[in-house]
């Protein structure tokens, strides 16, 4: 069958539970990735090429993880305790600079899915993945990926947990990349608001310079349809979550992130039906960031350590959102 996609049959689970109007689609054989979100019966993720069986792999959508790096990455190599690890020529995504781009788990299969448990006030999945010879080719230190998601009320909630297994730190960036549907007709109704105080300058290939810029140069109570955004978020006010969140004509989705995430990028390009808004942990580039510009040790998972990270999707009627609190 000259169409048959490779993933057509990746088995699809829903966690959904009658006190929550949000129900979650995902599918742990294919990089656990989460093909949509209904909200009231309505469509919140962009995600046509799952959906409709159509160059699934080739293309992001819905919500792909990122490991063992989250967006560009200067050069193919990997720092280790010894210098780098060079990434083989394998064909992971690249960016339109011809740059490694993502990772490498965004729809990896070889996740065992442990628990899914649909109650009355709320649902859970818990999925794990450990790198084997393959995954220890391209990025060379053995560890365990917890992955957890939890629906209850109008949130939906994302754990992940990196255990180090093997006898050196392991350096850390690792993302999510939401891709949030809105039609062309409505960005310029959308609004987009944000607590972050702080973006970072990119140079032409869109890797940051390392200057952190004032955001109210960038972006104020903007609608989508004003600006085209491909820019790392930072700085946020000490005591709040940082957020970005989406105001529709019907409803508002936030994007708040809980522990371990510091960045949101947020990538809306012109002339396409979504907008991303991009939980990370370290910026853009981390790897090349930290030693080259800031002149640090980049952040790392200890030997025989863990990392934590958390961040939820909040969906709300408009009355929700503007009521007093």
């Amino acid at each position: 069958m000259t169409n048959q996609n490779k993933y057509e049959v990746a088995k699809r689970y829903v966690l959904r539970n009658i006190t929550s109007p949000l129900e979650v689609v995902f599918h742990p054989s294919v990089g656990n990735f989460v093909s949509q979100i209904y909200f009231q019966d309505k469509e919140i993720l962009y995600s046509p090429y799952f959906e409709n069986n159509l160059n699934v792999g080739e293309k992001l959508e819905g919500i792909p993880f990122l490991f063992p790096y989250a967006n560009r990455l200067e050069e193919d190599k990997i720092p280790t305790q010894k210098g780098y690890h060079q990434i083989p020529k394998i064909p992971f995504m690249r960016d339109q600079f011809g740059r490694l781009i993502h990772g490498f788990m965004y729809y990896r299969k070889g996740w065992i899915l442990e628990t899914l448990r649909n109650g009355e006030l709320e649902s859970f999945s818990e999925s794990k993945f450990e790198f084997q010879k393959e995954e220890l080719e391209w990025f060379p230190f053995p560890l365990e990926i917890n992955y957890q998601i939890e629906l209850q009320g109008n949130l939906v909630q994302f754990m992940i947990q990196i255990t180090n297994k093997g006898d050196e730190p392991i350096p850390l960036s690792i993302g999510f990349h939401p891709y949030f549907y809105v039609s062309i007709e409505e960005k310029p109704k959308i609004q987009l608001t944000t607590n972050a105080q702080k973006f970072y300058e990119t140079d032409s290939t869109l890797l940051p310079t390392g200057k952190l810029l004032s955001v109210s140069q960038l972006i104020k109570n903007s609608t989508l349809s004003a600006i085209e955004l491909d820019h790392n978020f930072t700085s946020f006010p000490k005591g709040e979550l940082p957020f970005v969140t989406l105001i529709t004509s019907t409803h508002s989705v936030k994007v708040e992130l809980l522990e371990g995430f510091d960045h949101l990028l947020i990538f809306n390009p012109k002339g396409q039906e979504f907008v991303c808004i991009e939980p990370m942990f370290g910026p853009t580039n981390a790897f090349f960031m930290y030693p080259k510009i800031w002149k640090k040790a980049i952040p790392s998972v200890p030997v025989k350590g863990e990392w934590k990270g958390k961040w939820r999707i909040v969906i709300n009627t408009l009355d929700n959102f503007f009521s007093p609190h």
